[in-house]
């Protein structure tokens, strides 16, 4: 993949979680720290948002 690509996925990736966040923070949900250190991990590549929903299920699996 082209260096452009990629910056371009980034991008939307960055675009998408600022996104999310806002919407949450309008509803008046504030994002816990771990989630927007998780969300930020996604916007840089390093997970795939498929990994965070899993944990996310995970973790609310545990605390039911």
């Amino acid at each position: 993949m082209s260096d452009s690509k990629i910056i371009c996925k980034k991008k939307i990736r960055v675009m998408a979680v600022k996104n999310a966040v806002a919407s949450s923070l309008l509803e008046g949900v504030k994002p816990t720290p771990q989630t927007v250190a998780n969300l930020n991990r996604y916007a840089e590549g390093q997970v795939s948002m498929e990994t965070l929903i899993a944990d996310a299920k995970r973790r609310y699996a545990r605390a039911g």
